[in-house]
């Protein structure tokens, strides 16, 4: 399993990642159990974790929080196509 960290620390996989973004795209836990075809429950389970790394106390907060990183990670990847960034 790959894994994500981002330079405070914030370690998250792959599966927490996609629910991530998809949360930042106001997609609900039922959605995203669909796309992924994981159970609604497997998703509350992974957002649960995701809350936890991100200090969020409420699913408003979680959003709002997933929707700032989904916009940085945009960011960085139409700066740096080919995952190329600068050392």
């Amino acid at each position: 399993m790959y894994a994500v960290t981002i330079d405070n620390g914030l370690h998250l996989t792959n599966r927490e990642r996609d629910i991530l973004t998809f949360l930042g795209e106001g997609k609900s836990s039922k959605e995203i159990a669909g796309i992924l075809r994981l159970s609604v429950r497997t998703v509350g389970s992974h957002r649960r974790s995701i809350c936890r790394k991100l200090h969020a106390h409420s699913t408003a907060e979680l959003v709002q929080k997933a929707g700032l990183l989904t916009q940085i990670v945009a960011t960085v990847v139409s700066l740096y196509p080919h995952n190329n960034p600068p050392n």
